[in-house]
């Protein structure tokens, strides 16, 4: 199959692609904010005890 789910031979979309559902696009964007938060949190700490 191709990558939007067609057959090689005839080209007819055999399976759709799945999305990724709204609830794991937020636990990703959460993620991102936590680490990226956690990330700022750590430096500011390197830069006290320096």
């Amino acid at each position: 199959m191709g990558p939007a789910g067609e057959c090689p031979t005839c080209g007819r979309v055999l399976a759709p692609v799945p999305k990724a559902p709204w609830h794991f696009k937020l636990l990703v964007a959460a993620v991102v904010a936590y680490l990226g938060f956690r990330a700022y949190e750590g430096l500011m700490w390197v830069l006290a005890r320096v």
